[in-house]
């Protein structure tokens, strides 16, 4: 039986200059990465398994590299919205992000099969 994943993404306020009204990732850069989920879920005392460095292949963004994280443990409760940078979250599967239309990468749900299975 496959391994069963849920990504949790935010859907960015209508306000936000960049991506405004797309579902993206909650994370941060580098160890700010904590420190964002504290700020943005209210989760704190946050586990993180490094998963994968991707480079993305998306034409709409310069070349990035990608750190990819599992969250395996966290303190603070179901995630929250405790800022004004996202509207709504929601978990996804890897299928169900796969059709959003507004997704503010189109490589995140590759980034969540290479979390799984190593495998693009």
């Amino acid at each position: 039986m496959p391994e069963v994943i849920a990504v949790l993404l935010g859907l960015r306020s209508t306000t936000k200059r960049t991506w405004p009204g797309y579902w993206d990732i909650i994370g941060g850069h580098d160890d700010a990465l904590s420190v964002n989920l504290k700020k943005k879920l209210g989760w704190c005392h946050v586990g993180l398994d490094s998963l994968q460095d991707s480079k993305s292949d998306n034409p709409k963004f310069m070349e990035m590299l990608h750190h990819v994280y599992a969250v395996t443990s966290w303190q603070g409760g179901h995630p929250a919205n405790v800022c004004d940078e996202h509207t709504e979250l929601k978990w996804f599967g890897i299928g169900e992000m796969s059709l959003l239309k507004n997704i503010a990468d189109v490589e995140y749900p590759r980034f969540a099969r290479l979390a799984v299975t190593g495998k693009t």
